[in-house]
Order: structure tokens, then sequence, then C-alpha cells
């Protein structure tokens, strides 16, 4: 039977048990829950839940009550939410009458007195009641006969008036609490109602949630009903609300004192645990998996551009679960939009990001929509030229400004990152060049302009890094020995990339005197980096490594200083990988990338980057390390790249012998992944890329007789897709070009 898919037209869902607890906050519930359970005061205890909105206070509620239930002695519980009586004036009435029904319960009722106070309670509740509709009708008189105008008086006058009925009732009801015995006072009352509640053996639990949804009025009738009228002895508070804005509300009885205020009635107070950016962003690309795992979504995806866009743009967005959610129940419907049969029909990069901006600043989501031949530097068939740079920056700046203040660095970084086409690179008499504009079309991004239409057509816990780590990951960031033993013992818990993640976040505030001994530290670490996940969403290491030396040293302005800093942080270092990767980011290519990019280096001074990376390259070569490094096939492009004759010399070498053989076809084997509710990675093998290092017969020759039963997994797959290749070149088919295969079946 297939199981239902559940929708995701909701973004505030809270959550009602343990297992369903994703930010790591069950710990905080158990604690919070053992707590209340061990209270056996005399005396009321008020308990405040503090966090903002969207910070998951219900969540935490139900974790604590679903903590509280698994326990053999059970609490009493009464869960009020008056924001269901908001606008009615019967919120304390309904209270009483609730708590009421809590001492009639099965869990209450048997034990001794229970009647009594039941009674008691009944009493005092009704002369609460009666006065407080005098006090509406005296109010009300008083208004009406205050007012100078006739009509206006005779109004006021005419509905505090209509109350009778209701002053009738609730002083019939109040008489009733002393018929048959002498007149007693509320206080009185009051106190022998505490007597009664005092002998109760288990207290009573009184949850009282979205307090900061009410009026300031009604928000001050709910604490004037904790500390006054209900402040009864073996009675449990736990009150859930933003501190910010029950303090503006008490700030009007307190002479703007309203935080101390609230001191005095909240005897503890817990702060929500704040969501790691690390389990919040599980949740987003959980969520974004599932949501693109549609058939042609993986071609178009590039990681490397993936990481630009969400490190800098979209990530600020997501701070807390009802961002996510929020943002995925949108997304989820307008991606459907796009999917016809095989084929997805827009990039899924520049979906997400313009998607971010729809949901989280929709003033410039809707202006975008209305600037295309901007934003893609359209000049169709015009003939008089390209549009003005200063035309395009003025009409960028204004759209920023759109957004909300504290956003509009990440808005601007999305907006540059989806339409390269505004870069001043790009300005020119005839707009844009044709193999930019060829390679955007088919890649169908936004910034092409037979694109855009169609993306409007809808129109701490223990996997977290601790903040003290990451200070001293700084602090020790100007010694490169203590800053490898502290990243390797968070590597050993698995965390490397985590606390890179977080690096990432105090790029801009390494210090600048430590970057020489930074990039030696991290150069060291190369060859050791956890390998790049399979998921789509996964960051390279050595990528996140790249980005710390790039904007730690981009604010040296002196690019001499630069080259000096990376040539002894390279040469300083035992490391091959970052070295060469680096030095690879600052190679101007003939093809080079659609952004604009910021070079550390010049052009001129490229030559010494290479050499010393070449230099690597050949000693990792004779000590063994490129056969055995996690990133061979990286070193090994780049070697072929910067000196062709020099790679192409060690690889005859290596493939004389079958398991040197075995290992090139290995690294040499290409992957398409293909991502959805499971991974499937499917190989594939191009003849055209061992020609560039040996002859394909070479390769041939050496594994003539080779033992499938003593390869790897990795090595017999690698075999199988050369075999294959060599049968598609015999047969004239031409290669795959890693998303194509043909339909052979073996």
């Amino acid at each position: 039977m297939s199981r239902k898919k559940q929708h995701r037209y909701s973004s505030d869902r809270p959550i009602t048990k343990l297992p369903e607890d994703k930010l790591g906050r069950r710990s905080f519930a158990k604690r919070l829950a053992n707590d209340i359970a061990a209270w056996d005061g005399d005396s009321s205890l008020v308990i405040g839940l503090y966090g903002d909105w969207g910070t998951g206070k219900t969540s935490l509620k139900n974790l604590v009550l679903a903590a509280l239930k698994q326990r053999r002695t059970k609490l009493p519980l009464l869960e009020f939410n008056p924001w269901q009586l908001s606008g009615s004036g019967g919120i304390s009435q309904t209270f009483f009458d609730e708590l009421r029904i809590i001492l009639d319960s099965e869990t209450v009722s048997h034990e001794k007195d229970t009647s009594e106070a039941r009674n008691r309670l009944s009493r005092y509740s009704k002369r609460l009641a009666f006065g407080g509709v005098m006090g509406r009708v005296l109010s009300g008189l008083f208004t009406a006969f205050g007012q100078p105008e006739e009509a206006a008086a005779s109004a006021a006058a005419a509905q505090a008036l209509g109350n009778a009925a209701e002053v009738t009732k609730a002083g019939g009801e109040a008489i009733e609490t002393t018929s048959g015995s002498a007149e007693v006072s509320l206080s009185e009352l009051k106190k022998s109602l505490d007597e009664s509640l005092r002998k109760l053996k288990r207290p009573l639990l009184v949850v009282i949630d979205d307090i900061d949804r009410l009026s300031h009025r009604e928000i001050l009738d709910v604490f004037q009903l904790v500390k006054i009228n209900a402040d009864f002895p073996k009675v449990i508070y736990l009150l859930l609300c933003e501190r910010n804005i029950v303090s503006a509300a008490l700030d009007s009885i307190s002479n703007n004192r309203g935080n101390e205020f609230l001191e005095k009635i909240v005897q503890v107070g817990y702060h929500i645990p704040r969501a790691s950016r690390a389990s919040i962003q599980k949740v987003l690309f959980g969520g974004l998996d599932e949501i693109l795992a549609k058939p042609g979504v993986s071609r178009r995806w590039e990681k490397d551009r993936w990481s630009h866009v969400y490190l800098d743009g979209l990530q600020p967005f997501f701070r807390n679960l009802r961002h996510v959610y929020r943002f995925l129940s949108s997304f989820d419907f307008h991606v459907r939009q796009f999917q016809e049969q095989d084929h997805f029909e827009v990039n899924p990069i520049d979906l997400i990001a313009l998607e971010t901006l729809r949901v989280f600043e929709p003033n410039v989501f809707e202006r975008i929509s209305g600037m295309k031949t901007l934003l893609t530097r359209d000049v169709g068939k015009s003939l008089f030229g390209g549009i003005k740079q200063d035309e395009i920056d003025a009409a960028v700046s204004d759209l920023a400004l759109q957004s909300a203040e504290y956003s509009r660095g990440a808005v601007r970084h999305i907006i540059e990152s989806i339409f390269p086409s505004i870069s001043s690179s790009h300005a020119g008499e005839h707009g844009i060049e044709g193999q930019y504009s060829q390679q955007w079309l088919k890649d169908a991004r936004v910034c092409h302009p037979n694109m855009f239409d169609r993306y409007f057509a809808l129109a701490v816990d223990e996997g977290e890094v601790a903040q003290v780590e990451l200070d001293k990951l700084i602090d020790e960031s100007g010694d490169p020995s203590a800053f490898v033993k502290r990243m390797r013992a968070l590597q050993d818990r698995n965390l490397m990339n985590l606390a890179f993640e977080h690096l990432d976040a105090s790029k801009d505030t390494l210090p600048l005197e430590n970057m020489t001994a930074l990039i030696q530290a991290l150069s060291d670490l190369s060859d050791s980096f956890p390998p790049t996940g399979t998921g789509m969403f996964d960051t390279a290491t050595r990528m996140m490594a790249a980005r710390l030396i790039h904007f730690g040293l981009i604010r040296e302005q002196d690019e001499s200083r630069r080259l000096q800093a990376l040539v002894n942080g390279f040469t300083n270092s035992s490391g091959a990988l970052l070295p060469v990767f680096v030095t690879s980011l600052q190679e101007r290519r003939k093809t080079e990338s659609s952004r604009e990019r910021d070079y550390l280096v010049c052009e001129g001074d490229w030559d010494v980057l290479r050499e010393l990376s070449l230099k690597k390259l050949n000693e990792a070569a004779k000590s063994g390390l490129m056969m055995n490094h996690p990133e061979a096939s990286v070193l090994l492009w780049r070697w072929y790249d910067w000196d062709p004759a020099a790679a192409r010399l060690w690889i005859a070498e290596q493939i004389q012998n079958q398991k040197g053989a075995l290992w090139f076809l290995a690294i040499l084997l290409g992957e398409v992944h293909s991502h959805g509710s499971e991974l499937t990675i499917r190989y594939y093998m191009k003849l055209s890329n061992i020609e560039r290092f040996t002859e394909v017969e070479s390769v041939q020759k050496a594994l003539s007789d080779v033992d499938l039963a003593k390869t790897s997994e990795r090595e017999r797959t690698a075999i199988k897709e050369f075999n294959r290749a060599m049968k598609r070149r015999a047969e004239g088919k031409p290669e795959p070009d890693g998303h194509d295969w043909d339909s052979e079946v073996d």
C-alpha cells in the first residue's frame, strides 16, 4: 500500500512527540520536565519560557509535556490558551471553569479534600466574576457621562446599562457564595481555597501558551490572573511568550519598567535553546533534496555555484524552522509547475534563489519581474548599442533598497549571483558575448532573456561546534601547529566541515597578520580533508578552505603581499591539495566563470604559484602521496593542465604494472549522481580522457590478465566501463557526456 505524501502547505506545525525533534532539544525538554516533576513547594511556581515567534516555543512545550507523560507519576495538567478567547472578555472566568474541570478529573478527584477545593474555587471565581462585571459597567457609565457630545454619551451609556442582565446573573451567583453563613471577604475566600489546594498530594501544572498574541490589555489580564487572582499553592505555571512583547505590555503599569516587573512575576525564566545552523540547514537541505527529486534537475546542478549563492546570499534568511517550512511549502508548489515529463524547465539554483526572495523579500521579487531588459542586458535587435552600466548600477541599487535593511547585503549578493549579466565585465556596445549567452541558455539560467519569463509565469548539542572552540580556532590561526591539532580533533568528531562553515561566517574578522600561518595550516590539513559528500548540497572542504584564504587575503590591498603570503604559506606546508586547488582558482582561463571574480594575484604573478604547485605535484608523485590521495583526480588533472609531458611520463611508468593501471582507471571513472529519496550513482568512462595521459592500448595490455576477484568494487566498475567504452568506440558510437548513456545492456 503506497504511503500518502504529506503536503507542505503549512509553515507553523508544532511537533508533539520526542522522536519528532529535529533541533536537538529533547535533552533540554527532559531536564525541564524533571525539574517540574520534582517541585514540591507549598506556594505557586511561575516558569517562563521565552522565545521569538518562529523559534519553536509550542513545539518545545509539547516535548516537555511528552517527557512528563513518560514519568510513572503524572501531574494533573491544564493547557490553557487565552488566544482562543481573545476579544471575548472571558479569559479569567474560562480559566477558573477549566481549573474546576481538572480538579474534578480522575487524576485528581480521588484525592482527599478535592471536593472542598472545588467548592471553594467555585465560590471564589463567582465573586471575582461579579467584581469584573461591575467594573466594566461602572467604567462604561463613567465614560458615557464624561463625553462632551450628547450622542456619543447616550450610546456609551446604553452599552453600559445593556449589561444589566449580566450584572444580575453574576450578582446572584456571588450572593450564593455567602448564603447560609456570615459574609466573608474575597481575601478570606482566597485564603480558605489556598488551604484546600495545599492539601493536594501532587501539584497542578498549568500551561499558558500564545500570550504574546494577545492585546496589551489581555496580556495584563493573564499576568494579573497568574500573580494575583490565581496565585495558588500547589500550582505550577509554565508561561510561553516572546519576552519583549510582554515587557512592552507591562510597561504601561510599571512606569516603563516592564522587564523588572516581569522578573517579579516569573521566578524561573528560560530562553528557547538556539537552534544550531547545522540542524536548521539539515532540515532545509533534506526538504530541497526531496522536492528536487525530479528528472533533469541534477544535470543543471553546479555544486560550486550553489555554495557561492547559498553561503553569502540565501543562508541568512533561514534562521529558524518556521522560515524553512514557510519556504519549502511555497517552493514545493512552484517546482511542480516546471516539471515536464523527464525535463526540468528552469535552473534549480536560480529557482531556489528567486523563491527565497519571493517568500522573504516580496517587494524585491515583484520588481525583478518587471526589470527583464536591465537584468538580462537584453538589447534585442536594437542598432543603438548596449545598455549603459550606470543605468544598470542605479537600478540594482534601488532594487536592493526595497529589502529590509538587515538583509540588503544578502539580497544584493543573490541578485549579482543569478544575474551575472549586470556585471561591468559584460558592458559593451553589443550586449552579452555569445559564449556566455549560449552557456546560460543551455543551463536555463534566469539571466538569459529567452528564459527570464519562465521564472515569473506564476507570478549546543553533540553535533554542534561550541563557540569556545571557534574562538580558539580564530585565536590559533597564527599558530599552524595548534590550529591543525584543534581542527584534527574536530575531524575526529566528524565536525571539520561544520567548523569550516562557522569560520566562513568570521572570514572577514580573521587577523590579517595571521594569514600566512593560516594558509600553511590549511594546506597541511588539505591532504586529509574529508571526502566531498554525495548530497546535492554538499560543499567540498577544499572549497571552504579556499574561501577562508580568499576572503582573508583580499582585504590586503597590496597584491605583492598577497602573493608573498601564498608563497610562504604553501612553501612551509607539506600539503599538496590546497596549494594546487587555490592556484587553479587564480588561473585566468579562456572560458572563465560567468560571474566576475576578484583574483588574489595579478595575472603576471600566477606563474610563480604554478611553479610552486608543480613542485608539490612532482613531490607527491615521487613520495607515493599521489597514488593514495583521496583527491588524486584533482591533482592529476591540474598536473596535466600545467605540465602535460611530465604527467604523461609519470602515468606511463605507473601503468607498466597492473596495480598502477587499475588505480589510473579508477580515478578516471566518471560519476553522475541522481538525487531523490535515494541516491543513484551512474558511472561512465571516456577514452578521450585516458588518451590525454597515455595510449588506450597500454592500459588494455596491463589489464589483459587481471583477476577481478582480487580487485576492489570501484576497480571492477572502472574495468567494466572501460570495456564498454572500447565496445562503443568499435561500434562507432559517440562518447557519453556524463549525462547520456547508450541503451546497451550487459
